[in-house]
């Protein structure tokens, strides 16, 4: 993945636009390599259809203020929704 993504055209275009990527790349690095370009969200093409309704969703809702590693907690994604509500989205690497 690199500066020529997508997602990153896509954010150059038009940088409140939110961005979905719906990937066939199940791998953690994808994801995050992607959201650190400007994707407001990633899923796997083999995620359930209910996933893909939340998702668009909190991206089409929400701006995403964090995406990335944080210890304990693992790749985390916070969305920050409008009423001062935020959502965030985590793979715990241990509890």
């Amino acid at each position: 993945m690199s500066a020529d993504s997508p997602a990153a055209a896509i954010r150059a275009r038009a940088p409140e636009l939110p961005v979905l990527i719906l990937s066939g790349h199940a791998e953690a690095h994808y994801a995050t390599t992607l959201l650190r370009l400007g994707a407001s969200g990633y899923l796997n093409k083999d995620c359930d259809p209910e996933q893909i309704c939340t998702a668009v969703r909190t991206v089409g809702e929400g701006v995403v203020t964090f995406s990335g590693w944080q210890n304990g907690y693992g790749n985390v994604v916070q969305v920050q929704h409008s009423g001062n509500r935020s959502t965030v989205y985590a793979h715990l690497s241990r509890i």
